[in-house]
């Protein structure tokens, strides 16, 4: 991939978004699958998750984007919206515990 020459365009699923890395300079130099569902997600390896086009081109099908643009950016907002911050996953798990210390026990104690 050139990146003078060509340009990666990020995919998205009904329940998974792709999340482009990017280096110091202004390339992606690697591709995460984001699952935005509350469900286990299965991708076949046949699914196009990003495409690299040549500049002024565009994907040929499916539901492409290039990163900057509005609609990426609205696709990031998803991201966020469906992952937890590690601050808000140890409060879920403290409630959880929480609640289960409260519950009596499932067998009788002798």
């Amino acid at each position: 991939m050139d990146p003078h020459k060509d340009v990666v365009w990020a995919g998205r699923g009904d329940r998974w978004v792709t999340k482009l890395i990017f280096a110091s300079r202004s390339y992606p130099v690697a591709v995460k699958v984001v699952n935005i569902s509350d469900k286990n997600l299965t991708i076949s390896f046949q699914t196009p998750i990003a495409r690299i086009v040549e500049r002024d081109s565009f994907p040929m099908a499916g539901r492409f984007v290039r990163p900057g643009s509005r609609k990426y950016l609205e696709w990031q907002h998803l991201i966020y919206e469906s992952t937890f911050s590690d601050q808000m996953e140890r409060r879920i798990d403290e409630v959880t515990q929480m609640y289960e210390d409260q519950d009596p026990p499932c067998v009788e104690k002798e």
